[in-house]
């Protein structure tokens, strides 16, 4: 069945500190047609915006052009101090950098080309070379734990960093970097959650990496 997380093998997603979720592999998230995205577990609803497409494969995913698609702009359950980005994305393109996930210029995690895996988080850049495959998917998680950041790519952390600072509560996007409106993502992202006041464990990324796993890979 498509119609909850988890569904497709192994453990169940982590729920603990789990306050916004959309899947395009849920029926209930996004019915395969329409402009609106509905939160899982909250009532921080969204919509697709400039023609965002939707493809069957893989469960369901949104589509992106890399042009001016996005997913806008989800008001409440913002981050704010600890925190988690746990999503699905399957990057096209060699050229620039896209955003999978930003909060004005609080925060922002994205894909940069030569298969850089990249976030900020009110502070220095983190980031790493050569984690991430273009045309493949991969589960590219961001945690803060009040001091450090840390970046997952498919269950293993490739970087961390640290001096960052907490950030404030405000709206965010998928899919482009909100400021500006600019580095729109190009190609598939089918899942995002947010875990606010919670910096994932290796153990639960490693959870929930196994869980949906054999949906992508």
């Amino acid at each position: 069945t498509k119609n909850n997380m988890g569904s497709y093998g192994g453990p169940d997603i982590v729920q603990d500190g789990l306050t916004f979720a959309i899947d395009a592999g849920s029926t209930r998230s996004y019915p395969g047609s329409g402009t609106a995205v509905t939160d899982l577990v909250g009532t921080n609803n969204g919509t697709l915006t400039n023609d965002v497409g939707f493809s069957s494969g893989n469960g369901g995913a949104f589509t992106f052009d890399g042009v001016d698609q996005y997913i806008s702009q989800f008001s409440g359950d913002s981050p704010a101090g600890s925190f988690s980005i746990s999503s699905w994305v399957y990057k096209e393109g060699t050229s620039g950098w896209y955003a999978i996930f930003s909060q004005s210029t609080q925060i922002w995690f994205g894909l940069n080309n030569n298969g850089r895996i990249l976030a900020h988080v009110g502070g220095p850049i983190i980031q790493v070379t050569g984690a991430v495959d273009i045309n493949k998917w991969h589960q590219c998680v961001l945690t803060y734990d009040g001091t450090t950041g840390r970046i997952y790519v498919d269950g293993t952390q490739v970087v961390s960093g640290t001096n960052l600072s907490d950030p404030a509560v405000e709206e965010f996007d998928i899919g482009r970097l909100s400021t500006g409106g600019q580095n729109f993502f190009y190609g598939e992202i089918s899942q995002l959650l947010l875990y606010d006041g919670k910096a994932l464990t290796t153990a639960e990324i490693t959870q929930n990496y196994n869980a949906q796993k054999n949906r992508f890979i």
